[in-house]
């Protein structure tokens, strides 16, 4: 190999090398070059310094994706967690609004007050709210602009901010 094309042909086998797995010794065959001018490329060129940065510059990228993954993950199953929860909440909430009347029809409880009223609709209100938020989505009556999943525009600090977040928060305030 000579000249421009040889240039390019090194830059392919460094690539391969750098960014792989295999030994010089397969690299080379692979390429098709003898093993001795591998061997004086890599240590001219310092392959092997260049190999151990990118795979820790991977092993880095790999580690904070894999936080990235498990903190939308935990937030999701939270959420999930909470969707149940109102829903549980709305359930006991409607038990004691509304009563059986020997006919078997299910009417509103005839002591409820206004008091009584007022504060099921706060209720209610929080719940729902409570629900879009864990959906993901606007908590005030105005309908989102687009549906897209909120982490993934996050960055990494973001993520793993919004997970601390959650952790420390209460499910119910």
């Amino acid at each position: 190999m000579s000249g421009r094309g040889a240039q390019g042909a090194w830059l392919k086998i460094k690539l391969d090398y750098v960014q792989g797995t295999d030994t010089l010794e397969a690299v080379a065959a692979r390429h098709s070059v003898k093993l001795q001018t591998a061997y004086w490329h890599s240590s001219r060129e310092k392959w092997a310094e260049e190999r151990l940065d990118y795979q820790q510059k991977l092993t880095k990228s790999l580690n904070a994706l894999a936080a990235n993954k498990s903190a939308a993950s935990l937030l999701k199953e939270l959420n999930d967690k909470q969707l149940k929860l109102n829903e549980e909440l709305r359930f006991i909430l409607h038990s004691r609004l509304k009563e059986r009347e020997p006919s078997g029809k299910i009417v509103p409880r005839k002591d409820l007050t206004i008091p009584d009223i007022t504060r099921a609709v706060a209720a209610f209100s929080e719940l729902y709210r409570l629900d879009r938020i864990a959906l993901g989505v606007a908590s005030d009556n105005q309908p989102p602009s687009q549906q897209r999943d909120r982490f993934s525009e996050m960055t990494d600090d973001e993520l793993l901010g919004e997970l601390e977040r959650v952790r420390k928060e209460p499910l119910i305030q």
